[in-house]
């Protein structure tokens, strides 16, 4: 099966609306001193008909961007916002979260078509946060 577009591609691909150049995560988070990152993500087996985990551990060398990608292979335009977690966490100077956020994508056809139904994938994140 071919992979679909997730949210990390049309982000890699588009247009940067408030910088000039695309930023290393020191650079957007200047006052995180270190982070850990468990993600634990949920998503359907359409071809077995039941629900895999994948388990996923990121620091500040290896967090993959502003989105972590949807593993289920139907979904499209999918994944989990973490930049945008991060970025609440950051301006509430806030050290531990726990998080359940759905995929965005859609699957089972385009977004714009019949046939076409929310992602089912689910992100449980657990994130820590040292400040400088």
């Amino acid at each position: 099966m071919k992979r679909r577009d997730q949210l990390s591609d049309h982000f890699a691909k588009g247009r940067l609306t408030f910088s000039s150049k695309k930023a290393s995560f020191a650079e957007v988070f200047p006052t995180i001193a270190s982070i850990d990152v468990e993600a634990e993500i949920d998503y359907p087996d359409h071809l077995q008909g039941h629900r895999l985990t994948d388990k996923a551990n990121f620091d500040a060398s290896n967090l993959p961007g502003q989105f972590i990608d949807c593993p289920n292979p139907r979904c499209s335009d999918g994944g989990s916002p973490i930049g945008q977690l991060l970025s609440d966490m950051v301006s509430k100077k806030q050290t531990h979260r726990k998080a359940d956020t759905r995929c965005l994508g859609h699957q089972g056809g385009s977004r714009s078509r019949r046939g076409s139904s929310p992602c089912s994938t689910i992100f449980d994140y657990r994130i820590d946060i040292v400040y400088k």
